[in-house]
């Protein structure tokens, strides 16, 4: 662990080395760039940081580093595969750079991102697929994101290349991410495919992203990352190494968005890799591969009510779609949706609260391959989730979540689920 992290602040350091080599060009006049770099929606995933007062040397030097640790305490209270309780740990460490301010790179920018994670589990306990907590992963201690950016104002082209977290900018819905189950980051529809998953949380893969967005509410994206997220043998690393035998994956989204008020968006996927057939995985059936592992979502995020006289407090409602191959995966489709109020009490504008719904409806293969093993099986997991989020400090905020989970893994021996948990996040 202390390698690793003299690693991480020697890279820190060389930043801020850069930046200070760059201060005699940085003295000089010189005319602002005509558009800020794309910036990226950082509610958009549980492993991207939800900041609101980073850390910031000088903004000459247009260097920010920011880090998020979020402890969270889980019980089990009736139900699952056990009663128990856990103690989930992550940790984010990030540093983000604007490169006109830096180093005279117009419109470019460079990011950085460290994951920490204790590696505890509750879906364990609770025996759940869709994942009580957006925090579950492995024990670990990585870089996790490392991208470069850069802009074409004129065109309204950017392009990203690097380590890239899909769900920062891919199948989002900015009201979800006030909560805890993994299903209102990125859908388990998509999350749950792929060889070590698609390039998100806790593993991420090298990407290429372009976007167009040739009208300000209107923009088209478009990317390509390593069919084989992260080094499933070693948790700690990931593998950059291109193998064509994994494949690529592919993915594209339209978007319509209104700042603050409303969001619609569709997106399609595709691995162009081999996937063994479900029933062919148990004997079911002859072994196959098959080379259709796809999917499409649908996403729609809108402000009922806005509060007078407050920026971003109100009524706000979000649903989601998606499907995919059941051939190859073992849920066919996932349906999302709630309502969060943020600012819900006098004094206290920066308090959140909500209710939101996931349902996760599994293939037909995987019930035909259930049957033939014995074994009685539901047709879908649902999980309905409570939750408040007090905002105590700018840098201190405390979330209490309560979920009721129905068929934990389609299960019908396992007891519907009632958890609750207590987040603590600490940003920095």
């Amino acid at each position: 662990m202390i390698p690793r992290i003299i690693f991480m602040i020697t890279i820190m350091c060389g930043l801020l080395s850069s930046a200070q080599q760059q201060q005699a060009y940085l003295d000089q006049p010189q005319a602002e760039p005509v558009n800020e770099t794309v910036k990226h929606d950082e509610s958009a995933s549980p492993d991207i940081p939800r900041t609101t007062k980073p850390i910031s040397i000088p903004q000459d030097y247009g260097i920010t580093l920011s880090a998020v640790i979020k402890n969270e305490f889980w019980r089990v209270m009736n139900g699952g595969n056990r009663k128990g309780s856990e103690h989930l740990l992550n940790a984010d460490l990030t540093a983000t750079a604007d490169l006109s301010k830096l180093a005279g790179l117009s419109d470019a920018a460079f990011f950085i991102h460290f994951l920490g994670n204790n590696g505890n589990s509750i879906s364990n306990d609770v025996g759940d697929i869709q994942m009580v907590s957006n925090i579950e992963g492995y024990k670990t201690f990585k870089l996790y994101q490392c991208w470069f950016e850069q802009s074409f104002p004129s065109v309204d082209l950017s392009f990203l290349v690097g380590v890239f977290d899909l769900n920062a900018e891919f199948y989002v819905t900015p009201s979800s991410a006030l909560f805890l189950n993994g299903s209102h980051g990125v859908g388990i529809d998509l999350g749950q495919t792929g060889l070590n998953g698609p390039s998100v949380f806790p593993n991420t893969a090298l990407a290429m992203r372009l976007r167009y967005a040739p009208e300000g509410k209107i923009s088209y994206s478009a990317a390509v990352f390593d069919g084989r997220p992260g080094a499933p043998d070693n948790c700690n690393s990931f593998d950059l190494t291109l193998n064509g035998d994994d494949g690529y994956f592919l993915i594209g989204e339209a978007a319509y968005v209104q700042s603050g008020s409303l969001k619609c968006a569709a997106g399609v996927w595709y691995y162009t890799g081999s996937f063994a057939d479900v029933c062919a995985v148990d004997g079911l059936e002859q072994y196959f591969e098959r080379k259709d592992n796809a999917g499409a979502y649908l996403l729609f995020d809108r402000s009922l009510y806005t509060e007078p006289d407050e920026q971003g407090g109100g009524l706000n409602i979000f649903t989601r779609f998606g499907i995919t191959n059941d051939h190859v995966n073992l849920i066919r489709s996932h349906f999302g949706a709630g309502l969060t109020y943020k600012g819900p009490f006098d004094g206290r504008d920066e308090d959140e609260i909500g209710y939101a719904f996931a349902y996760a409806s599994f293939g037909s293969d995987f019930q035909k391959l259930s049957s033939f093993h014995g074994e009685s099986m539901a047709s879908f997991e649902a999980a309905h989730e409570v939750t408040y989020r007090g905002k105590l400090t700018p840098w201190l905020a405390v979330q209490y979540n309560v979920q009721y989970i129905v068929n934990p893994s389609a299960s019908m021996d396992v007891n519907d689920v009632v958890v609750n948990g207590l987040r603590i996040e600490i940003s920095l």
